[in-house]
């Protein structure tokens, strides 16, 4: 799952500490120091053990979360002050569909790209509070060149992640949605029907 095909010499890591100063340990915490890394770039790859995977499932509000493995490569640019990362990961995730309420599997993989500046320069207070939407996203910042791929490839995973799961198998049209009903219960027509009676009732 090497997301370049490439490996290097493999950085420094520290897992479970070692963050930048005044900043919470995350459920999935993977540090890399900028300054381990080969100038050609660097490659690893990481793994959630089981406690990882139970606390990120409370965090994003899984059933479970049975796998959950990453590729990362990390590359110094113009001149060691960015640092890029290109990754993968590949989750098996459980969650409850939400029509009846049963637990459901899936697969999760995905491929993203992030730029941290390892020497953030302070804040300007000039701010006049004015969007520019078609800038580019700055990059990150990593605090004392400590670079956290296990919390990158936990964030990607949450982005991934379906909110409103639903077995593809399932027909809405097998529950109700009237509320007087209590527990969904089967329905004949549907909510369309309804709202088109709705449509034609006279004013």
């Amino acid at each position: 799952m090497n997301p370049s095909g490439l490996r290097g010499r493999p950085p420094h890591i520290d897992s479970r500490g070692d963050t930048p100063r005044g900043t919470p340990v995350p459920e999935f915490s993977r540090i890399v120091l900028a300054e381990t890394l080969d100038e050609g770039g660097s490659s690893l790859d990481i793994e959630a053990d089981e406690s990882e995977r139970s606390l990120l499932a409370e965090r994003f509000g899984l059933a479970g979360l049975k796998t959950l493995t990453g590729a990362v490569r990390l590359t110094p640019q113009e001149g060691c002050a960015l640092v890029r990362l290109e990754g993968a990961f590949r989750a098996e995730i459980v969650q409850t569909c939400v029509v009846s309420h049963e637990p459901m599997e899936a697969t999760l993989e995905g491929f993203f790209e992030r730029l941290y500046d390892i020497v953030p320069e302070p804040a300007e207070g000039s701010d006049d509070g004015n969007i520019d939407i078609d800038a580019e996203d700055p990059p990150e910042a990593a605090p004392e060149g400590k670079i956290d791929v296990g919390e990158a490839v936990a964030e990607q995973l949450a982005l991934e992640i379906n909110p409103f799961p639903r077995n593809p198998e399932l027909s809405f049209a097998d529950y109700s949605t009237d509320p007087d009903d209590g527990e969904k219960t089967e329905s004949r027509g549907g909510p369309f029907p309804a709202l088109a009676k709705l449509r034609k009732k006279p004013k």
